[in-house]
């Protein structure tokens, strides 16, 4: 048989599949705003601010990049249990913002350490504030490594499948729908969500290398 897009069409008649599609990208993008705000914040206290307890904070920062991730599933559906979060748009925003944080940190981290401080000091001698020095100084220099870090936090969210197994509950997003999808066989409908994802993922790496 020659090409079609039979399965394609399926794909995107099918509710279910497109309510996944709705869900994995809001969560990501939400998640990936909220990490790169927290991880900017927590980058720039780090090189600008504290020194003695500097090492310890960063360490705490990262740890979900160390930890597997089937310990840090359980240990945030104990704790999400606890607050009601399970099975919750809340819960999942709130896991996806956590483990894309290190990510974030390590991008503007860099970034940080190559912008001159010298900058920031000129501004605050002719009488700007810390805000004006963020707006004006900061977000300009660092636009760059901001939109690499939202876009690494935004696939590190959409990919997730582990932490969103334990604690997405009834709520599915794209790849835990093609994880119990996969446990009944594959289909051409999941092929087709995988040719998809392949293009995107393209476009993303296009976009970012711009």
């Amino acid at each position: 048989r020659g090409f079609s897009l039979r399965w394609f069409e399926s794909l995107l008649s099918d509710p279910a599949w497109t309510e996944a599609f709705s869900t994995s990208l809001t969560i990501a993008a939400i998640s990936a705003t909220a990490a790169t705000f927290l991880a900017g914040l927590s980058m720039y206290g780090l090189e600008r601010g504290m020194s003695r307890w500097r090492t310890a904070a960063e360490s705490n920062l990262m740890a979900p990049l160390i930890v597997p991730g089937i310990v840090t599933a359980i240990a945030l559906y104990f704790s999400f249990a606890q607050f009601l979060l399970l099975g919750t748009y809340t819960g999942i925003v709130i896991a996806h913002t956590i483990l894309a944080v290190p990510f974030v940190m390590m991008v503007l981290g860099t970034a940080l350490r190559s912008l001159d401080i010298r900058l920031e000091q000129v501004a605050w001698s002719l009488g700007a504030s810390w805000s004006q020095t963020a707006v004006r100084v900061l977000l300009p220099n660092l636009a760059p490594s901001l939109l690499a870090s939202w876009i690494f936090a935004f696939v590190i969210s959409f990919d997730e499948v582990i932490v969103t197994s334990f604690i997405a509950g009834p709520i599915h997003t794209v790849p835990k729908k093609m994880y119990n999808e996969l446990l009944l066989g594959v289909t051409p409908t999941i092929t087709a969500v995988a040719t998809l994802l392949i293009i995107a993922t393209l476009c993303v790496m296009a976009v970012a290398q711009k």
